[in-house]
């Protein structure tokens, strides 16, 4: 995740997510663990918190995460891995959001 061109890749969104407010939810394939995501200082430039499930996503690591704006955190209810997809090596995560968040 240190290496020039992932730290540029995260740069780039951070651009795209400056532009659309302050409720966002950005999914992916990170390529590196929750840990060595906060390590890298990139949630306190978009101001986010990582979303994650409580299990593995690739193998035994979770590199499978969301990047939700501190925002909208109040809206998460929890992230999980949908087991039964056919897709490998990775497992899909399921963000949920609480009902009425915007009560």
């Amino acid at each position: 995740i240190t290496a020039k061109k992932k730290l540029d890749m995260l740069h780039a969104m951070a651009s795209v997510l400056s532009g659309c407010g302050d409720m966002w939810v950005l999914g992916g394939d990170f390529n590196a663990t929750p840990e060595q995501l906060r390590i890298t200082g990139w949630l306190n430039i978009v101001g986010g918190i990582i979303v994650e499930p409580k299990a593995p996503t690739c193998g035994d690591r979770k590199l499978d995460v969301f990047v939700v704006s501190k925002g909208l955190a109040h809206a998460v209810k929890s992230a999980h891995i949908i087991g039964d997809a056919s897709f490998r090596p990775h497992r899909p995560v399921r963000l949920l959001l609480r009902r009425c968040c915007r009560a």
